[in-house]
C-alpha cells in the first residue's frame, strides 16, 4: 500500500478515490457519485471542471490503467493543466511488464484462483462493474515517456506492491521561464560586456543575432 503525505494547507485533487479517498485529499473526483466524492465526473471527459493551475498536487491510485490507452496522453496533459507550476503528480499504477513476468512464473495461479482467473484479474481488472477494467499498458519506460511528453519533469519511478508488480510514479509540472523586463535589460547589458580578457574590438560587438541572445538566455538561467 502506498500512502501519500502533504504539507498543511496544500490543495490536493484525487482522481478516482471512490469510497476510500486518501486522508490528504482536498477534493475527490470520481466517475461514480457518493458521499466521499466531491465532484462526479468521468476522467475521460475533457476538460475537467477546474481552472488552470488550481491544484498543488494531483494523486491517483490504481486509476489511470482504467483509462483507454488512446485517451491517456490527453488525461496526463489535463493533469498538467490543472496543476500549479511546480506542482506534483503522484500515481500508483500496475507495471504490466512485471505482471506478465509474474504470470509466466506462476502457471498454477495464486490467491485461490486458477491461472485463468488470477491472471485475468491481474492483467485486465476484476471487471465487477463497468469501469473496473484495465484498458492501457504501463511500464516504467512508458510512464516516464508519457509524463515527459505531457510537460512534466523530474520523473521518478519505484517498484511497489508485495510482488513488485506495481509502481509508484512521481513527477513535477515544469515552471515556465518568464522573460521579464529585468531579464531583458540584463541581457542587453550583457550584450555590451566583454566575455574574455584581452578581447579585441571585433569581439566586443553587441549581440545582434538570435544565437547570441539565446546564449545570453542560457547563461542567465542555466549557467
Amino acid at each position: 500500500m502506498v500512502n501519500f503525505t502533504a504539507p498543511a494547507g496544500a490543495k490536493i485533487l484525487e482522481l478516482g478515490g471512490g469510497e476510500n479517498p486518501s486522508p490528504v485529499t482536498t477534493c475527490n473526483m470520481d466517475v461514480r457519485p457518493g458521499p466521499t466524492v466531491q465532484v462526479a465526473h468521468d476522467l475521460e471527459r475533457l476538460p475537467w471542471p477546474f481552472e488552470d493551475a488550481s491544484w498543488d498536487a494531483v494523486i491517483a491510485r490504481y486509476v489511470l490503467e482504467h483509462v483507454g490507452w488512446r485517451q491517456v496522453p490527453d488525461v496526463l496533459k489535463e493533469i498538467n493543466r490543472v496543476l500549479n507550476p511546480g506542482g506534483k503528480v503522484a500515481l500508483v499504477l500496475p507495471d504490466t511488464e512485471a505482471q506478465i513476468r509474474w504470470v509466466q512464473n506462476n502457471p498454477e495461479g495464486w490467491d485461490s484462483r486458477d491461472l485463468f482467473g488470477s491472471a485475468g484479474g491481474l492483467l485486465f481488472g476484476d471487471q465487477d462493474y463497468s469501469h473496473n477494467a484495465h484498458r492501457s499498458f504501463w511500464s516504467p519506460m512508458v510512464a516516464t515517456k508519457l509524463l515527459v511528453d505531457a510537460g512534466f519533469i523530474d520523473v521518478v519511478v519505484v517498484a511497489a506492491g508485495a510482488r513488485h508488480t506495481d509502481m509508484a510514479v512521481e513527477a513535477v509540472k515544469a515552471a515556465p521561464v518568464e522573460l521579464t523586463k529585468e531579464f531583458l535589460a540584463a541581457a542587453e547589458v550583457e550584450a555590451q560586456t566583454p566575455i574574455t580578457v584581452g578581447a579585441t574590438k571585433a569581439e566586443l560587438a553587441p549581440m545582434e543575432t538570435t544565437e547570441q541572445r539565446q546564449s545570453a538566455f542560457d547563461a542567465q538561467y542555466f549557467g
